[in-house]
């Protein structure tokens, strides 16, 4: 016995220990995506960061290049026919705009201007093409282009500006008269990737529209971007101004280093466990094997001896823990048939608790009182615009829903009947008063008591599948008399009526709800026929009946018999 307790105690720390193992190397794998995730996360910011700067300096720059392209000194240069070179007498004033731009825009390193055909008039500071005409692919522009120039082995920036003539001095709308060149320096670039929050060892690089790279963080060949890119590592945007697309490649070292505290902890816990297991080993064949030998050499010895088990050598808390389970089995065994009675007595107790329970569910189904300050709220608003009609209906509306929501099971008919009529109003409204509900009760019974939702959901079924594709007048009665101290209640209707089959049908519903035990009750949202027949059935039990028939002339019935209670003496019934 020991040996194999011993086995399966060893087996069973084992299977526990690899499973913490499992467990380990599910959340090393865990960490390692939520470090990537974060990674990515922190990338997508950077590069968010970095085209919002981008954004800025590009607009800021096409807004310089705006104020020069319409400053006077230069529209009189590109519009002047009598201009005569050399231009000494616009040199100052366009050097003075030049000199602002600079000034508005540290990334502009240089700045010339030509006329329409692309011919050289003046420059400032590091113009790219010098006193080269412009290239003949610059003619066709009409808006604002960027280009990504190679001179003596280096990447140069260029922004190539049209100038229109100025609308408010000619009438004349797009009228092309010159280009500005703007020289942007390599900075610009290097700047905004120096100032991004970015993950380190994060190669950070833009490309033209061609994908041809323009600038890096790092040097890299093209042939090793390329292939970098297409790994599935990098996250690109498009920069709106020049079409230009950023790229930042997340390197794996990166995520690496910052995983290799969390590797060594969890290895350190590995080794921990296997010292654990060992340890358990001795420990559980030490206190728990060789005592329970003992034990079994002891109840073997004392095997027909009719008392309580004492052993005889000295105890320890595994011996006195079997002893105890041993001896509460016998206490059981005396108390097994109080048990017994109690569980009987609780079955009777869950028994009633449940039909209470599913009374209160069935109530619960017409209880949307939720809903009841949102009508006041309409009902106001709509005072307030002099709709009456809405403040009619949504006051009925609100009636009904707090009708609804108060508390009992039982009210009176005087009751009923007002919430009937509520329902009726909104009817009248919505069947433009083509359909009418008509009240017959005498007054002396509008203080007999009824179960809640009694009438209404009748009422309605009425007009919902008897009146409502009747062409004409429709009419639903309601009628109640009192004899033998047995109240019945009808409800008539001049509409299509059903056929016999269908009668039959309804009839069997009704009656299966009489005798249907609480678990097989249907599950129903609604206030329907077998609600109300459930309901009657769950307070009245066999003194209560529905049953529905057609009338002789046209139309359907229903009719209702419970016991007459009146308001004084319905305490009991709750």
């Amino acid at each position: 016995m020991g040996k194999s307790f011993l086995k399966k105690g060893l087996s069973m720390i084992l299977a526990i220990a690899l499973l913490i193992d499992a467990l380990l190397g599910i959340t090393l794998y865990m960490v390692v995506r939520i470090a990537r995730n974060t990674a990515y996360e922190v990338v997508v910011k950077s590069n968010e960061s970095m085209l919002e700067r981008m954004d800025q300096t590009l607009t800021n720059l096409e807004n310089v290049c705006y104020v020069m392209a319409y400053s006077s000194a230069v529209q009189s240069i590109l519009t002047d026919k009598e201009v005569t070179f050399p231009l000494v007498d616009y040199h100052k004033p366009v050097r003075t705009s030049f000199a602002v731009a600079f000034a508005c825009s540290p990334a502009i390193i240089g700045i010339g201007l030509y006329d329409n055909e692309l011919t050289y008039l003046l420059s400032s500071g590091n113009n790219l093409f010098g006193v080269e005409p412009l290239p003949e692919d610059c003619y066709r522009i009409s808006t604002p282009q960027y280009h990504v120039v190679e001179q003596d082995k280096a990447t140069a920036l260029l922004l190539v500006y049209p100038i229109y003539r100025d609308s408010r001095v000619d009438s004349v709308i797009k009228v092309k008269i010159g280009y500005l060149a703007i020289t942007i320096g390599d900075g610009l670039l290097k700047e905004l990737v120096e100032q991004s929050d970015h993950v380190e060892d994060t190669l950070i690089a833009f490309t033209d529209q061609q994908g041809n790279m323009i600038y890096s963080n790092q040097p890299v060949e093209e042939d090793s971007f390329r292939h970098r890119m297409a790994s599935g590592d990098s996250i690109s945007s498009v920069i709106q101004h020049t079409g230009w697309q950023l790229h930042s490649i997340i390197s794996n070292r990166s995520i690496s280093d910052n995983m290799k505290p969390v590797v060594i902890i969890i290895g350190i816990i590995v080794a921990l466990l296997l010292v654990l297991f060992f340890w358990l080993k001795h420990f559980f064949n030490k206190q728990i094997i060789l005592p329970l030998n003992d034990l079994q050499q002891f109840m073997a010895k004392n095997s027909d001896i009719h008392q309580r088990l004492t052993p005889q050598s000295k105890p320890n808390n595994e011996m006195c823990m079997v002893m105890d389970v041993l001896n509460e089995m016998l206490d059981k065994i005396e108390k097994s048939s109080e048990e017994v009675l109690a569980s009987q007595t609780r079955m009777l107790h869950e028994k009633t608790a449940q039909q209470q329970m599913e009374i209160i569910a069935y109530r619960n189904q017409v209880n949307p009182h939720f809903l009841y300050n949102t009508f006041d709220c309409i009902r106001g608003i709509a005072y307030m615009h002099n709709a009456m009609e809405i403040v009619v209906i949504s006051q009925s509306l609100s009636s009904m829903f707090h009708y609804a929501v108060k508390g009992g099971n039982f009210v009176t008919i005087e009751e009923e009947l007002q919430y009937m009529q509520s329902y009726a109003t909104i009817i009248g409204y919505r069947f433009d008063g083509r359909i009418t509900i008509l009240d017959h009760i005498d007054p002396g019974l509008y203080q007999c008591m009824v179960i809640r939702m009694l009438l209404q959901p009748l009422v309605e079924n009425a007009v919902l599948h008897g009146l409502e594709h009747v062409v004409g007048k429709g009419y639903v009665h309601v009628w109640a008399h009192e004899n033998n101290n047995l109240l019945t209640i009808r409800i008539v209707d001049n509409g299509v009526g059903a056929s016999p089959q269908k009668i039959a049908e309804l009839n069997a519903q009704v009656e299966a709800m009489q005798h249907m035990e609480v678990s097989e009750a249907p599950n129903q949202s609604g206030v329907g026929i077998t609600n109300i027949a459930r309901r009657l059935f769950l307070h009245y039990g066999s003194d209560a009946s529905l049953r529905f028939f057609t009338e002789e002339s046209q139309g359907m019935a229903v009719e209702i018999k419970l016991p007459v209670i009146r308001k004084e003496s319905s305490a009991c019934i709750e």
